[in-house]
């Protein structure tokens, strides 16, 4: 019962801190994610492209839009991204200490590749 109990009290928080006013005061080592439910693992995935994509400032916003358009494209889910981003950190062990978010741009690069930047014209 205890560990139910506590399990909600983290469900709750980590939705709480998922939520877009918040979303950007997470950051988990790659390790701590991969700890997590993995519907909490899918919701943190999902809240870093939508951040890339949709806040980001305007030299990143053509990057944010070139892996979402990519990953619509392909009909890539986030269920998927999740789970290669396992195989990524596999073969770049580097990348377990450090932000999550580093596993989840190198997975993005091994699906779509390297967006070319828009050069100032």
């Amino acid at each position: 019962m205890r560990q139910v109990l506590t399990l909600r009290r983290t469900t709750v928080s980590l939705l709480g801190l998922m939520s877009t006013t918040h979303a950007q005061l997470v950051i988990f080592t790659y390790d701590q994610w991969e700890r997590l439910p993995i519907g909490m693992k899918e919701m943190y995935v999902a809240g870093a492209i939508d951040w890339l994509s949709t806040v980001s400032v305007a030299p990143a916003a053509g990057t944010g839009k070139y892996y979402n358009d990519c990953l619509a494209k392909r009909e890539i889910t986030v269920h998927e991204v999740a789970e290669l981003m396992k195989e990524v950190v596999q073969t770049r062990l580097d990348l377990r200490p450090k932000p999550a978010s580093g596993a989840i741009l190198a997975t993005l690069i091994k699906i779509c590749g390297t967006p070319v930047p828009e050069w100032p014209k």
